[in-house]
């Protein structure tokens, strides 16, 4: 009792360990919200303090699943010990109502029992002599034992290609907890192959409580990991763009700030070069003009003084001026002109001066968005980032490591039980029949998984064996041969339409279309005698006339033209005719063949009455004469479409085969290709066998149309055959498809009459078995197949007279 209440409490200790690090991952889910505030404000102490944080948190979990770790290993076992101690296992069998009524059926080799202590215990065959020595008293004081024979095989048909899989899946509450998964795994045992199907999943409370929380804390890690795409929301270093640009904005200008001064200075220079030279060019300029113009003045004087003396002025001027060159061009002051050139300009100005800069003409640089991102690129928390991206590539890892039981997929089933009872599921499999297939098996395999860790391989249930049961069982060998009764003697006849002229019985092969009535007789009697090796003994023309004229004349005309014909015969065609008896049958006026035509006319308005007449007729040419006087607009209808068609001769040939003395006997023929199509119906190739098939139209090729799902064209072709057993049971299974159950109790009965072992049958085929089931027929089916003492004689050979008539 102690044992289980300190289990009770350490079961709930590990819950409440496992609520507490839920709690311990959701108060670390707080540091994404925490992260972006920080990055909002990029305060490097905001960082700082919340890296403290973050440190807090993650020294907690791992301290407290250190914490459950230790606690768990103090309790010296593991959750699935239990299961050790143990000898409960899964259960495999098949669902009662699916078994076979009848009995017969194959037990396990052991059987399992509870005594009094809920002890399990299990006996084997080998056991039962040894128990079977166990005293009187040993038996009197034993408990209750209730035996049970689990069936380890059932028949499973096969319909369009598939057999359904039933079997139902029991596990013991002993195997169920609150603190464990079991995974069960089915498996189809396919000759040498294992083909795994969807598996089962049964969970505890506990055991779902943490996966749940698993998922969570997952959820979580992942709810810490930023998107790349929200790196410049939280990411990006903005405090440090804006100092970045404004270091460049200072750069652009200090560039331009300098340029500005140099250029300014060179102009100023410049400007202050040019006013000097400027005002030394003016000073030379006065010089020499008030030179130039004191010379002019001088000549003036000398001029006037000459004149007035009587003295010959010429050449005074060019002296003065001669005098004012030499003298200006000695000094300086009067001939030399200042000019600013690059070799008086400093060398600091040389580059100015060559390129003559102007201050509106300066150019500058500015900051841009591309320079912006420029700068952002390399601005951001990579530390933060490299922890990001550490995160998002542990991601696989983590997720294994957070969810070590994740959710599966592809199950069956996936369902919380409780514990308090046994665990029993139903599974139904529709599998399909590869060609070859007789049996299959189900086995099942699962393992326990417990929320510490712990495994536990469950032992391998027994093996159930579906034996695929067929309709292509049901495939008549017998008709691989086909039998064709031959008689002696045979006829043929064949229907000419010679023309005569009116009234005369002289024959003439060019008249009309005589030619080809008598070529299309030849080429029927040279196929009857030759092609088909058979010799003609006689020939029969049976010779028709119409109405019009008297019916003893009538007679008589077609006595003359039948002897016409044969003679005609006889004198073309010697050879052919030589050993061969013609004979000609006169019938005169043809009042059959005239009502018969007239009874298949739409368009004649007395067809009743001129019927009548002829059915009360006593005098013919009295009865022809009435129907011309009293209808005369049907009897021209009559006399130009009817009465030429009773013009006609039936030809007869009769035959006999050279050689056979008997009247008859049986030829066996084995079908052309129809054993490899019964090869192929037999391996469920259902359409290659119809392609052979279909050329025979008899039993088993109903039998195909059957089994690829054609009912109503097996069930037209069925009853065109003889009756058996085998056509009766097929029917039978068609009617119950067709929804004609009535019909289908009348066949099944009589199948079972016609051959009593269809009685054995009846629980292989889910047809036949719904119909036994819900009409109570078993007893009938009994009754009538112990009421059959002998074997009906099968009436499935064919017959066949190739194509001719027997006399």
């Amino acid at each position: 009792m102690m044992k289980l209440i300190i289990s009770d409490i350490s079961r709930k200790l590990r819950s409440a360990l496992h609520k507490l690090q839920f709690n311990a991952y959701k108060l670390q889910n707080g540091r994404h919200e925490r992260f972006e505030v920080c990055k909002q404000s990029s305060h490097p102490a905001n960082r700082r303090w919340f890296g403290k944080s973050a440190m807090h948190l993650s020294y907690l979990l791992p301290l407290l699943l250190l914490g459950g770790l230790i606690y768990s290993c103090s309790s010296g076992e593991t959750m699935t010990r239990r299961l050790f101690m143990q000898s409960r296992r899964v259960h495999l069998s098949l669902p009662a109502e699916l078994t076979d009524s009848s009995g017969r059926a194959i037990v396990r080799e052991s059987v399992t029992y509870q005594d009094a202590d809920n002890r399990s215990q299990v006996l084997f065959r080998k056991d039962s002599t040894r128990k079977a020595k166990t005293s009187l008293s040993e038996v009197q004081n034993l408990d209750e034992v209730v035996v049970v024979a689990r069936v380890k095989q059932k028949f499973a048909p096969e319909r369009d290609g598939k057999i359904a899989v039933d079997f139902q899946i029991r596990v013991p509450k002993e195997l169920l907890s609150a603190d464990w998964r079991i995974r069960l795994a089915p498996e189809i045992l396919h000759n040498d192959s294992i083909v795994p199907l969807e598996g089962l999943s049964l969970q505890g409370e506990n055991f779902r409580a943490k996966q749940l929380a698993d998922y969570q804390v997952f959820a979580n890690y992942e709810e810490s990991i930023i998107p790349e795409s929200a790196y410049d929301s939280l990411f990006l270093n903005l405090k440090g763009i804006r100092k970045d640009m404004r270091r460049r904005q200072l750069y652009y200008w200090d560039l331009y700030n300098r340029e500005f001064k140099r250029v300014n200075r060179y102009l100023t220079w410049k400007e202050r070069m040019e006013e000097r030279f400027g005002h030394f060019n003016q000073q030379k300029d006065g010089y020499r003009l008030n030179l130039y113009h004191s010379y002019m003045r001088r000549k003036n004087d000398a001029s006037i003084r000459l004149l007035t003396v009587g003295v010959d002025t010429t050449g005074i001027g060019h002296k003065y001026e001669n005098k004012f060159r030499k003298r200006s061009g000695f000094w300086p002051q009067y001939h030399l002109h200042r000019e600013l050139t690059e070799k008086n300009v400093p060398a600091k100005y040389k580059y100015f001066f060559r390129n003559e800069p102007n201050l509106e003409n300066l150019t500058n640089y500015t900051t841009t968005e591309k320079d912006s991102i420029a700068i952002a690129r390399h601005r951001y928390f990579f530390e933060e980032i490299a922890g990001n991206e550490s995160r998002e590539k542990q991601r696989d890892a983590m997720e294994k490591k957070l969810i070590p039981f994740p959710f599966e997929s592809g199950l069956r089933l996936d369902s919380l039980v409780d514990g308090g009872s046994d665990f029993v599921y139903h599974y139904h499999q529709t599998y399909p029949v590869t060609p070859g297939l007789d049996r299959i098996g189900v086995t099942l395999g699962g393992k326990v998984s417990a929320t510490d860790r712990s495994v536990y391989t469950l032992a391998a249930s027994d093996t159930l064996y579906y034996l695929i049961s067929s309709l292509v069982q049901l495939a008549d060998t017998s008709l691989i041969v086909r039998g064709t009764k031959l008689y002696r003697n045979m006829y043929d006849r064949m229907t000419i339409y010679p023309q005569f002229e009116p009234n005369q019985s002289r024959f003439s092969i060019g008249y009309k279309d005589n030619r080809y009535q008598i070529d299309t007789l030849m080429s029927r009697f040279r196929s009857l005698k030759a092609g088909m090796d058979l010799q003609m003994d006689s020939l029969e023309i049976r010779s028709w006339a119409s109405l019009d004229g008297s019916y003893d004349s009538n007679h008589e005309l077609s006595r003359e033209r039948a002897e016409a014909l044969g003679g005609y015969l006889h004198a073309t065609y010697p050879a052919d005719m030589a050993s061969c008896v013609v004979r000609s049958i006169p019938r005169g006026e043809d009042w059959q063949g005239l009502a018969d035509r007239i009874g298949k006319r739409q368009d004649l308005a007395n067809r009743d009455s001129i019927l009548a007449m002829i059915s009360r007729t006593v005098f013919p040419d009295q009865t022809e004469q009435d129907i011309r006087t009293q209808y005369r607009k049907d009897y021209r209808i009559i006399r130009d479409s009817i009465y030429p068609e009773l013009r006609r001769m039936d030809v007869v040939f009769h035959l006999s085969r050279p050689g056979m003395n008997a009247v008859d006997s049986m030829q066996y023929v084995v079908k052309d290709g129809y054993e490899e199509g019964l090869r192929l119906l037999m391996k469920r190739e259902y359409l290659e066998a119809f392609r052979v098939l279909s050329d025979y139209p008899d039993y088993n090729t109903a039998l195909c149309l059957a089994c690829m799902g054609y009912n109503g064209r097996a069930y037209d072709l069925l009853l065109k055959l003889p009756r058996t057993g085998d056509s009766e049971y097929l029917l039978a299974i068609l009617c119950h498809r067709l929804e004609r159950d009535e019909e289908a109790i009348e066949h099944l009965l009589e199948s079972v009459r016609l051959d009593p072992d269809k009685a054995f049958r009846v629980h292989m085929d889910t047809e036949v078995l719904e119909l036994v089931t819900r009409y109570n027929l078993s007893s009938r089916i009994e009754q009538i197949g112990a009421g059959v003492a002998t074997d009906l004689p099968s009436s499935s050979s064919e017959s066949a007279t190739d194509g001719l008539s027997t006399d």
